[in-house]
């Protein structure tokens, strides 16, 4: 009975801090098995030894108040334990060593020490391996940037364990295209990401923008604002780069690669339908009408063509939805093995593209 009682002491705090009954239970469940581990490991950190009745009542709270002190709202304690219900198991005082270790090795003001363990709470329990890599981190920035150890642009990084790449790697691969280190570093803060890529992938990608006809300056906005284009496949770019080429009948604009709907459109599916139904329509215009051969300039622009669903593209330039589709279809069926299966598309017509 009193085995009990203390469990649903500990399940009743759980639930005061947001968490449902499932989900009180599953993670004294887990911080139980976390707590067994490391007493079989002799690593035992808890206040007191697990037993049958779990983990105590007096040990989550200590843990919560550990954890305020980083300082983190009582609102974000719930789904913290949920994420990681290993914490359980550390004495109080330890947590807070290992958030100091951390704030140190990253010279981390305490916003971006709490944003770090909010998005990855299981670094507090390995706290000098991952300062070991915010240290790494530092060092590899040191020659590129002014401030080389405020690492706040690589937290998301750290935070998924993103780390395997030398940066300096990344930076090399990239300068000859941007224009600053800065650059690098709001790129790995839009795309954690690019840290756990080899670095061949975005550097073939830059050097095929750059083929495509962009400035460095106008290269730069492009990845600012569309940093995952880097970890896509080079020859996929190429592609729907050579249709755009096509479609506008010269070397891509630069405000038609400044939309990232061109890089995240399909192009069986969007791209290639889109834009070779425009110039049909265009084409038997011009047979009808010699003095507008071309489609108006609303209709011309790649980033409205791209936009929302084959609903509203038939709406934007005038067309029944049903002649679209009919068109959309035929198209997929004579390109399908080409630009289709032989990449692995999906090639069936959508109705809500």
């Amino acid at each position: 009975m009193r085995g009990e009682g203390a469990a649903a002491a500990s399940a009743s705090l759980l639930v005061g801090l947001g968490l449902d009954c499932d989900e009180a239970e599953r993670v004294l469940i887990a911080g139980l098995e976390a707590a067994r581990d490391l007493l079989s490991n002799m690593r035992w950190t808890g206040s007191m030894s697990p037993d049958a009745a779990g983990v105590p009542a007096q040990q989550i709270e200590g843990v919560c108040h550990a954890l305020l002190e980083l300082p983190m709202g009582v609102r974000d304690l719930g789904p913290l334990l949920l994420a990681c219900p290993a914490l359980l198991a550390c004495k109080p005082a330890a947590l807070l060593e290992q958030a100091e270790q951390l704030r140190r090795a990253g010279s981390l003001k305490p916003k971006a020490l709490l944003a770090l363990v909010l998005r990855n709470p299981s670094v507090l329990l390995s706290a000098t391996e991952a300062a070991g890599q915010l240290e790494e981190l530092a060092a590899a920035l040191e020659p590129w940037t002014a401030q080389p150890r405020s690492l706040s642009s690589l937290l998301r990084a750290l935070a998924e364990r993103k780390v395997d790449i030398d940066v300096e790697h990344l930076l090399a691969a990239l300068a000859p295209h941007v224009t600053s280190a800065f650059t690098v570093k709001e790129l790995v803060r839009g795309c954690p990401k690019l840290l756990a890529r080899d670095v061949a992938r975005p550097r073939a990608v830059v050097a095929c923008l750059a083929d495509a006809g962009l400035a460095a300056s106008d290269l730069e906005r492009l990845l600012l604002g569309c940093p995952e284009v880097l970890l896509m496949d080079p020859a996929d770019v190429q592609l729907k780069l050579r249709f755009l080429t096509d479609f506008l009948g010269e070397r891509p604009a630069r405000a038609a690669l400044s939309s990232r709907l061109l890089f995240h459109s399909s192009v069986p599916n969007r791209i290639g339908p889109r834009f070779a139904f425009v110039k049909s329509r265009g084409a038997a215009r011009a047979l009808k009408n010699p003095s507008r051969a071309r489609p108006s300039a609303a209709e011309l622009a790649p980033s409205t063509l791209l936009k929302s669903t084959d609903q509203v593209f038939c709406q934007t330039v005038g067309c029944e939805f049903d002649e679209f589709i009919a068109f959309k279809v035929s198209w997929q069926a004579m390109y399908a093995v080409r630009l289709g299966r032989s990449r692995g598309h999906r090639t069936g017509p959508r109705q809500s593209e």
